[in-house]
């Protein structure tokens, strides 16, 4: 029984690592998303085709 309570911990742990990962990657996402709704209208054609 043991052995099994072990197991279940470090699945519980991984998903929780995993969970949080994912929770930042997408906050990153909302940020950068924003940032270029922001910023994409207000660059010109020139700056945009260096790009």
């Amino acid at each position: 029984m043991n052995n099994i309570e072990t197991l279940l911990k470090s699945v519980s742990e991984v998903v929780t690592s995993n969970t949080t990962a994912i929770t930042r990657l997408g906050a990153k996402v909302v940020v950068v998303s924003a940032f270029l709704d922001a910023v994409l209208p207000h660059i010109t054609a020139f700056a945009s085709a260096w790009n």
